[in-house]
């Protein structure tokens, strides 16, 4: 037998997970690729604070949406899988609930943060500006629960129709606010951003729209019964993203608006080259759920594609970082460029780290492992804020790398472990999780 049979057999019996993985690498490729695009027009057409601002905001409507979604995301993906005859009622409830929260933390983010970071004064500038903020954060959550949800069904391909039509139609929307408005500035790149939301949440639910009665399928006591592991994986997601979310307004906040416009550029790139770790342990998560006896064989599969999607990573951009940056003006190549270079090298850490988080969620151990979750998120925004003031982007992303690197050697044994064993003879993570039982 060569050794090409062995492999292909391995391929086949992955496929769900490489098919759904694939979507979301899809996703991020398309949404990447056009946000490069969407990204240099506002940086050929605005000033770098309007685009510093921008991209602040951005990324804050993208951590309060986070938050707003309550962990009813991840939590759908493993409810779907062993609740199929509930699907549309959780789906839809949890659409509601949390674009409902998402618009009321983005309303009190509007109406504070101005307070403290002079550079988030637009936000404030009228109610208008303030309710399309809200609206953009109570949006953003409801389309993340949408998404994981198509993962959970197995249905990626659903997901990526939807993040093209976003991707497409922001970047119509702000190709048209340049050419038509006489005066513009960054609340236009942020409003064209919500309309490109809006745009692919009316495609998604319009097949729909007629087949339900929709207020028959909001189900407030779901939650309810839900209520404590949401509550328990919206703090694990937020403690798992908060870094990546919080590190652009912290250079706001802390630098200036201009700096973080580089530092976005280069972590958008990053996390493009980070996409397919994620990618792989959500769907590991997916498929897992309801088989967690063949966890091991799928998590050492997953675990080689990711050191190899890693290296091929670093391989690829290092050399070519400057030009990369470049695309988007000299002072952007300049200021991040070992910056992005830098921040590839987490990748290892990560992996380990996005597989640890698998486990957990696998294993319903969300609950027990937050304290660590939390530890991490800590680590990595005080090592990335000491980086900045000792050496700006360069020194915040070597700080980030030496955080997420730690924590990956921390977490690896788990990992380890949980690749060698079947999963009825591994509690994972015992000095973490305590007692067996579920969440």
């Amino acid at each position: 037998m060569s050794l090409r049979d062995p492999v292909l057999s391995r391929l086949r019996e992955n496929a769900h997970i490489l098919r759904n993985a694939g979507s979301l690498v899809g996703t991020t490729g398309v949404t990447s690729v056009l946000g490069v695009v969407y990204w240099w027009l506002a940086a050929q057409s605005f000033a770098p604070a309007e685009v510093g601002f921008a991209s602040a905001s951005v990324a804050a409507m993208m951590l309060l949406g986070s938050v707003g979604k309550l962990g009813l995301d991840t939590l759908l993906v493993g409810e779907l899988a062993r609740k199929p005859q509930l699907r549309n009622t959780l789906i839809v409830t949890a659409l509601v609930v949390a674009s409902s929260v998402g618009t009321l933390l983005g309303l009190l983010f509007g109406a504070i943060a101005p307070q403290v970071a002079p550079d988030l004064q637009p936000l404030q500038r009228n109610l208008a500006t303030l309710l399309l903020f809200a609206t953009g954060v109570g949006l953003t959550a409801g389309v993340l629960v949408l998404d994981q949800a198509q993962i959970g069904l197995l249905q990626g391909a659903v997901q990526l129709q939807r993040n093209t039509i976003f991707a497409v139609g922001k970047l119509l929307v702000l190709f048209g606010a340049v050419l038509w408005l006489e005066r513009s500035d960054g609340m236009v790149i942020y409003a064209a951003w919500v309309a490109g939301i809006l745009l692919s949440l009316a495609w998604m639910i319009r097949p729909h729209w007629f087949q339900h009665d929709w207020r028959g399928l909001v189900q407030p006591r779901l939650i309810t019964l839900l209520g404590p592991s949401a509550i328990a994986h919206s703090v694990f997601n937020i403690a798992l993203q908060t870094a990546g979310l919080a590190l652009p307004v912290m250079i706001t906040m802390l630098h200036s608006a201009a700096l973080n416009a580089s530092f976005y550029v280069a972590w958008m790139m990053a996390s493009f080259a980070f996409t397919l770790l994620s990618a792989l342990t959500i769907t590991l998560y997916a498929v897992s759920a309801a088989e967690p006896q063949v966890l091991a064989q799928r998590i050492r599969f997953t675990l080689l594609i990711s050191l190899l999607a890693s290296i091929g990573a670093i391989v690829g951009v290092f050399p070519t970082a400057d030009y990369l940056l470049a695309v988007f003006g000299p002072s952007y190549a300049s200021e991040a460029g070992w910056c992005l270079r830098v921040l590839l090298l987490g990748s290892f850490g990560l992996m380990i780290k996005q597989h640890y988080s698998a486990l957990c969620r696998i294993q319903q151990r969300v609950a027990r492992t937050i304290p660590i979750m939390l530890g991490a998120a800590v680590l990595e925004l005080g090592m990335g804020g000491i980086g900045l003031w000792l050496g700006e982007l360069t020194g915040l992303a070597l700080g980030w790398v030496l955080a997420i690197t730690l924590q990956g050697i921390l977490m690896a044994p788990a990992v380890f472990a949980a690749a060698r064993l079947p999963m009825r003879q591994y509690p994972v993570l015992t000095a973490a999780a305590g007692t067996e039982g579920r969440e």
